[in-house]
């Protein structure tokens, strides 16, 4: 258990900007776990593969238990305080080949009936993590330079190489000018521009557009 508190609480997963620090007599607390280690062995010890087919068992009788109901916290969510989702993704962001590797654009359709020239329009755009990333923000043009919006270089937190659920958050509030959008169909472009390493990336939380009250 001291190994694993260890492991909880260290840079190790999502860099030193995640590391808890504690002071002053400052209030904080946080569910970890439940922690399941497994420990097997043979009568004879030369039978390597019964401890893995072992193992592999154990795998699906813990996967099977989730979520637990025997945790006491109020904090431990039970099973009948947790969703669920289902279906299935498709990923197609590949490597170019020899090892390297290119920015990835991914883009948002959507209408405006009519675009307000006197309101405001704004994008929030919310990242789970983001490791050594850039993300350029284009309005219905994907070559225009400079960028409509960028972040510029963010992130260390290695939530992509550890495949981690999310990372140091992120949240950008992109003042939208009503001269960026047409009326009828438009295009979002979302550019990670760095790509020197398949490390590097970013994990989206969510993405809002905002029109001018009334409309």
């Amino acid at each position: 258990m001291p190994v694993s508190s260890n492991m909880f609480f260290s840079a190790h997963y999502s860099g030193e900007d995640l590391v808890p620090k504690f002071r002053n007599g400052e209030y904080w607390k946080k569910v970890f776990g439940p922690v399941f280690i497994y420990l097997n062995s043979t009568m004879d010890g030369t039978d390597r593969q019964l401890l893995w087919d072992d193992a592999k068992l154990q795998t699906l009788t813990e996967v099977e238990s989730w979520p637990y109901e025997f945790p006491v916290s109020e904090d431990f969510q039970k099973c009948d305080q947790r969703g669920s989702v289902t279906g299935r993704l498709l990923v197609r962001d590949k490597k170019t080949g020899e090892n390297s590797y290119q920015a990835t654009t991914w883009q948002i359709k959507f209408q405006v009936d009519c675009v307000n020239q006197t309101g405001a329009y704004k994008l929030r755009v919310a990242l789970a993590s983001a490791t050594i990333s850039e993300l350029q923000v284009r309005f219905n043009d994907a070559t225009i330079n400079p960028p409509h919006f960028t972040t510029r270089l963010i992130g260390r937190d290695n939530s992509i190489a550890r495949h981690g659920i999310h990372g140091l958050y992120w949240l950008f509030n992109i003042d939208v000018q009503s001269a960026w959008l047409i009326q009828g169909d438009n295009t979002i472009y979302l550019t990670q521009t760095r790509s020197a390493s398949p490390f590097q990336g970013i994990m989206y939380d969510y993405i809002r557009m905002e029109s001018p009250p009334g409309q």
